[in-house]
């Protein structure tokens, strides 16, 4: 019997394989989505030991569930659907217990090439401390859509909005965010 080739498949068929060989399905996803939710997790996470909890959490979860994946979404959408939830319940936990997490910086905010200037560095501080004011279901929304290239449709199924309220919800955190980074900048300038 010829061996499943199943890194030449799209994800929603290596997820459907799952049935015939889950570790192998299992590794090409994981393979395929470790950096994205790694760094989608990093974004929201200050405490690097917890990113790692977090991010092996999202994975085990998938595992687990891989079996029930029905294509009502992407598999991306799936995904990141699970690793929203994840950190979502991990604030939720430490609320009770611990100060908030804090956003932060990752090399996929920090423009590529030499290393970043100070005025650069400044305007990423800046966004940080602006999106700390979002609620965690806006901030996933607009990580997912403006860092992750996900269609806005599909972020709002991955953070439980419809998609009209979430096309909405972006518009108003973007001008929420620039309205804060302009004080910002004016405050710090001044």
């Amino acid at each position: 019997m010829k061996p499943l080739q199943l890194d030449r498949l799209a994800d929603e068929e290596v997820a459907s394989a799952v049935g015939v060989s889950p570790h192998e399905a299992f590794d090409v996803l994981f393979e395929r989505y470790r950096g994205p939710v790694h760094a989608f997790i990093t974004r929201q996470v200050k405490d690097r030991s917890r990113v790692d909890d977090l991010f092996q959490n999202t994975f085990i979860k998938m595992f687990k569930a891989l079996s029930t994946y029905r294509r009502d979404a992407t598999f991306k959408t799936w995904l990141f659907t699970i690793a929203s939830h994840v950190v979502i319940d991990a604030r939720r936990r430490e609320a009770r217990h611990e100060p908030a997490m804090e956003i932060v910086e990752d090399a996929a905010i920090a423009a590529p090439g030499p290393a970043p200037s100070f005025q650069h560095e400044e305007a990423v501080d800046l966004l940080k401390k602006a999106m700390q004011d979002l609620s965690a279901e806006h901030q996933q929304l607009f990580l997912l859509v403006r860092f992750h290239d996900m269609k806005i449709a599909d972020a709002a199924v991955a953070v439980g909005l419809s998609p009209g309220s979430a096309k909405v919800t972006l518009f108003r955190i973007q001008q929420k965010l620039g309205r804060a980074l302009e004080s910002r900048l004016k405050a710090s300038a001044g």
